[in-house]
């Protein structure tokens, strides 16, 4: 009896020094700025992905919107009323740009250097836009590129620690070795965790801005050809 009181007892510590918990209590403090740094550089990435994904819902279908209602009316000069708010999104900016390059009237002769100057103006207002929309990509491609490699540093150093275990105590068991590899192969798979969404998150946000800029050069175009048919 006190043979099986001992083996569960074993078996319990075990289990104990097993779990992630204790590992994470007899880390040290290289593979702890690890863990917090992956973990960190995780939670911004979906920050800004959970941000990317709100923001292009909502202009893709304010600018759809707005594109419908623009090219419901004759008059593209005078096509928004007061008081409608067009600045939300780059399909009512750069509308708004070309409206306000628009003199009341304009010469046929005068048509090549009007378009060449609306079609400036609005491709600064796409541009600017474009930017916006983009900023932050940057990070979420260095979390895809990146951590994979920091969470290679933590199994480096993870297997190094139980090295030097082996080294210190003379002994090759599980119980001297396991702790080392559960770090090295948490620390990894953390490392995966925060690369595999970055990664899936920037590919699909630059496509789909890339997507709704094609898009808005396709609606600056249309008011191009507007225009160079006399606005009508």
């Amino acid at each position: 009896m006190e043979n099986v009181a001992v083996t569960t007892e074993q078996a319990v510590s075990a289990e104990k020094s097993g779990s992630l918990l204790h590992f994470l209590d007899n880390a040290d403090v290289v593979i702890w700025t690890i863990v917090l740094l992956l973990l960190a550089m995780s939670i911004i990435s979906w920050t800004i992905m959970i941000h990317k994904w709100w923001t292009l819902r909502k202009v893709v279908k304010e600018s759809k919107t707005f594109e419908d209602y623009i090219w419901a009316q004759k008059d593209i000069k005078h096509a928004i009323p007061p008081g409608t708010n067009a600045v939300e999104h780059s399909a009512g900016r750069v509308f708004l740009m070309a409206q306000h390059e628009l003199p009341e009237q304009w010469t046929k002769d005068e048509t090549p250097s009007l378009l060449s100057r609306v079609d400036r103006a609005m491709s600064g207002v796409m541009g600017r836009d474009m930017e916006v929309y983009r900023k932050h990509l940057v990070f979420l491609a260095s979390v895809g590129s990146t951590s994979p490699f920091i969470g290679l540093l933590g199994t480096v150093w993870g297997i190094m620690n139980s090295f030097s275990a082996i080294a210190v105590t003379q002994n090759t068991s599980l119980a001297v070795v396991a702790p080392g590899i559960a770090e090295a192969l948490f620390v990894t798979a953390l490392g995966l965790f925060a690369a595999i969404p970055a990664s899936f998150g920037y590919n699909k946000f630059s496509t789909d801005i890339n997507r709704y800029a094609r898009r808005i050069e396709l609606f600056m175009e249309d008011i191009l050809l507007n225009i160079e048919r006399g606005g009508q």
